[in-house]
């Protein structure tokens, strides 16, 4: 028997055929799609969803809306996700057969699709309201932020797919699929604290300190719109000593500390600018712009390897344009100072700008405000001891016919993503003071002339890229450069032709930096290579006795550092790690030139109220800063390069730092108690911030230790916010095996306590600082000397050093800000600050000197005042 070639299947054979057709037509029927759009045209939108479902429409591209663009989400079987493109295009869509369709020139029997919207209201667990909370739908590009009351609106038009991620600093990442919401009424939605904290504590905004919360390995300090005490305009410096272990003894920005030590071993930057002048008005405000401060970083337990080698007490202040969306125009003045800002969307989620213009408005008037800060500035010196020209030129009357005082900033930032993957960002700033001191002289002609020029400019540019979602690599550019000339003599019409004094200190710090990062859900690794070079002039001149001009010193040294620096961290469930190693080569060192610095910070969670956090690292500086003052007694420094390699009379050392601290932080209901106690050892210091007299300055190479407690609580509420800090430290100046001192600058108890009260339009803010005196040592007398040219002179003795401490420092500051909106558009705000409301005399540094103004000659002692009662008054207008 043969077979015929033809198809000879049996009844069963066709019936079972078709049973399989069936199901897996009606597999392909019930399953679900997901298809998000973005701005796309119709007929973008109609080819999405022939490639999403493999099918085909037949259409006449006339019968589109041609100037419609659609974002949205599309969703559900195939059938559904037809029907919502029929309801979208408005058009009738008939199946012609298998896989193909028609889109008619007819309305839709279902009619067109309606936008959806969802009212969201963002909390914490505590019930209180997410200020700020950033909201998005990263396919559609969509993004909302939560306002005031912490609600926020979502509209467009969703598939149930659709899902929403929300996150908060300091808080769980959050994503909330479109189906579990209502569009009748709030979706409450809570989020969760992120329960860990490591190095590093972050002030966003500006804001003054309204909670504490845990993320990712940093101690967070939440936002919050409030004017801070004291202030009228943010100021960042002001800010960040909110924070425990981070002050000044002094009232000047120049001196802020982080956990003792001296002054010039705390760093500034600005979008990683180095600020090597960190003040206008010499130490009375910050050389930052509040209106490109939107993130203060402070660094109190070291960062990690990454982060530099100075990195052990660093304030960092960064602009962000990540969620600029619209042109913004500001403008600020107060009783001292005007600003102006400028932000500038140029190419939707492309190209950000932002720029702020700051001066000084004594040029058109000096307001009371501008007198006090100008008094507080200018205690001693020439300009308020008419006996300094009685001594040196024994002339007995003269008058002031000039003071020229004047200080601005500009800071610009720019952010450009040409693709979503690749990032450029470019900083530029520069920061002026000026001051020319003139006098004539009622006998003569002949006038004397004091000029003081300090400026600072600085620039980065980064290139970031994200290659995969796991990789990315960053390279960065960075350069500051700082200026300091001061010059006095005599001269004739106001013209300086007689140089009495000169002193110059220009400084270039350059830094070339490349690294890669990878990150998994658990893990995350970043290595990278850094140079840094430095140029530092130095030079000091004066009128010899012959008439000639003479440098006493000259300095011009160069120098650079190469770095390499590997991160690691792990996130378990319950206990984050992270690890780092940084090798840096010192070209001028000779003694430890490799220098192998750990890093490691643990974070471990106990329960459901109490974290555990410990660090250690080692540090250490190769740019300082001495404290070189001139007649004008203004508090301003010198930058030197760490210099082992010359035989001169300035051998330098690297500073090397190490510091150690553990902590813990208790939270329950509305309130968070923290409690941390540190160690730092800092080697090798010679910095005259010590010489605090003219005449006493035991120190060559000191180390510093330091040792100090913390404590902080803080209470949050929807309307007030309470925070408490206190400070216990001793610091030990350590001059050889012999000679332990106190530290000039160490007070050894500071306590803190800082309301915020927010009723809406009106805000108010108090803050109130005490401390210890300071310590000063107290002379024996006056002793006879010879100098080099055997000619005897007379010099203050001293026995004990540093045993004296000046009277306790307490001050309260208060706020009140007012905000209204005009025309609906324009948002305005007045302000009034009232610094030291109940004008306590506070006295900030004591010091002896031999007063050569009196007959005979005796040990003078000067103290130096705190600021008294000062208000001022401010205005702001954005549009």
């Amino acid at each position: 028997m043969t077979w015929n070639n033809k198809n000879c299947r049996s009844p069963l054979s066709r019936f079972l055929t078709g049973i399989y057709l069936l199901l897996v037509s009606a597999s392909l029927a019930a399953q679900d799609y997901h298809l998000e759009a973005d701005r796309l045209t119709s007929f973008q939108l109609i080819e999405s969803v022939e490639e999403a479902l493999d099918i085909e429409f037949n259409f006449n591209t006339e019968i589109l809306r041609s100037q419609s663009r659609y974002t949205l989400s599309l969703g559900g079987s195939r059938a559904a996700v037809i029907t919502q493109l029929s309801q979208l295009l408005d058009r009738e869509i008939i199946l012609l057969e298998d896989n193909l369709y028609v889109i008619q020139n007819q309305a839709s029997r279902s009619g067109q699709i309606e936008v959806q919207y969802y009212q969201l209201d963002l909390r914490d667990v505590e019930g209180s309201a997410l200020v700020g909370c950033y909201l998005e739908i990263a396919p559609l590009k969509l993004s909302y932020t939560s306002d005031e009351t912490g609600m926020a609106l979502i509209d467009g038009i969703f598939s149930p797919q659709t899902e929403i991620s929300i996150s908060y600093l300091g808080f769980e990442e959050k994503r909330v699929p479109i189906s579990t919401l209502t569009q009748s009424g709030p979706n409450l939605i809570v989020l969760k604290e992120e329960e860990h904290m490591l190095g590093e504590v972050i002030i966003m905004d500006r804001r003054i300190v309204e909670d504490i919360q845990l993320i990712n390995g940093k101690n967070v300090i939440g936002k919050g719109d409030i004017v801070a005490a004291g202030t009228v305009d943010n100021d960042a410096m002001v800010v960040s000593q909110m924070l425990p272990g981070v002050y000044n003894a002094s009232e000047s920005i120049n001196d802020v500390q982080i956990r003792g030590g001296m002054p010039d071993q705390t760093s500034f930057e600005w979008n990683g600018i180095r600020l090597l002048q960190n003040s206008l008005f010499y130490g009375k405000i910050s050389s930052i712009n509040p209106f490109v401060t939107n993130q203060i970083s402070v660094n109190k337990n070291g960062g990690q390897a990454k982060d530099g080698s100075h990195s052990a007490g660093v304030i960092s202040m960064e602009s962000d344009l990540s969620e600029l969306d619209r042109t913004r125009i500001r403008a600020q003045a107060d009783l001292l100072h005007y600003n102006l800002g400028v932000d500038l969307p140029v190419i939707k989620d492309k190209l950000h700008i932002t720029t702020a213009y700051r001066r000084s408005l004594n040029d058109w008037f000096q307001s009371f405000y501008f007198d006090k800060f100008y008094n507080h500035s200018f205690q001693f010196g020439q300009i308020r001891q008419n006996e300094y020209f009685t001594e040196l030129y024994e002339i007995e009357e003269f008058e002031t016919i000039k003071q020229d005082f004047a200080f601005s900033d500009l800071s610009s930032s720019l952010s450009f993503r040409p693709h979503e993957k690749l990032r450029l960002d470019l900083s530029y700033l520069t920061v002026q003071n000026d001051f020319d001191y003139d006098r004539a002289f009622e006998w003569s002609d002949t006038s004397g002339r004091s000029e003081l020029d300090i400026s600072n400019w600085g620039l980065n540019g980064t290139l970031a890229m994200q290659w995969t979602e796991q990789l990315s690599t960053e390279v960065s550019f960075i350069k500051s450069q700082y200026n300091y000339q001061f010059r006095q003599g005599l001269g004739e019409d106001n013209k300086m032709v007689l140089n009495q004094r000169g002193q110059v200190n220009l400084t270039t710090q350059e830094q070339l930096r490349a690294s890669a990062k990878w990150h998994s859900k658990q893990h995350s690794a970043e290595i990278g290579w850094e140079r840094l070079d430095w140029d530092v002039l130095y030079q000091d001149g004066g009128l010899s006795e012959d008439g000639e001009n003479e440098i006493y010193i000259d300095h011009d040294i160069e120098s650079f550092e190469h770095s390499v620096f590997l991160d690691y961290q792990i996130q378990m469930p319950a206990v984050i790690v992270q690890w780092g190693l940084r090798f840096s080569d010192y070209s001028l060192s000779f003694d430890n030139r490799l220098m192998v610095e750990p890093r490691i910070h643990i974070s471990t969670i106990l329960g459901k109220n109490v974290t555990l956090h410990a660090h250690y690292g080692q540090y250490h500086q190769s740019l300082n800063r001495r404290t070189y003052r001139t007649n004008l007694e203004v508090e301003e420094g010198f930058w030197y390069v760490a210099d082992e390699g010359q035989v001169t009379d300035n051998w330098i050392n690297v500073v090397p730092i190490q510091q150690v601290s553990a902590g813990m932080r208790y939270k329950k209901s509305r309130w968070i108690w923290d409690v941390e106690a540190y160690a730092k050892n800092i080697q090798n210091i010679w910095s005259e911030v010590l010489d605090f007299t003219y005449e006493e300055n035991p120190y060559v190479y000191i180390d510093s230790r330091v040792y100090g407690i913390e404590l902080s609580g803080q209470y949050r509420h929807d309307r007030l916010s309470l925070t408490t800090t206190a400070n216990i430290m001793s610091d030990k100046i350590i001059n050889g095996r012999d000679l332990v001192l106190n530290s000039p600058f160490s007070q050894p108890l500071r306590l803190g306590l800082f309301a915020n009260y927010d009723l809406g339009a009106v805000k108010l803010s108090a803050a109130w600082n005490y401390a210890k005196g300071r310590y000063y040592s107290e002379p024996t007398g006056l002793v006879e000397k010879i100098n080099q040219n055997g000619e005897t002179y007379l010099e203050t003795e001293f026995d004990e050093l540093l045993t004296a401490q000046g009277k306790d420092y307490h001050r309260l500051d208060l706020s009140l800000s007012y905000d209204k909106t005009i025309m609906n558009k324009i948002k305005s705000r007045v302000a009034l600050s009232l610094v030291n409301v109940y004008d306590r005399n506070n006295i900030i540094r004591n010091q002896y000197r031999t007063d050569f103004t009196q007959d005979p000659v005796v040990t003078g002692f000067f103290q130096k005042q705190g600021l008294p009662f000062t208000p001022n008054i401010s205005v702001y207008f954005e549009y």
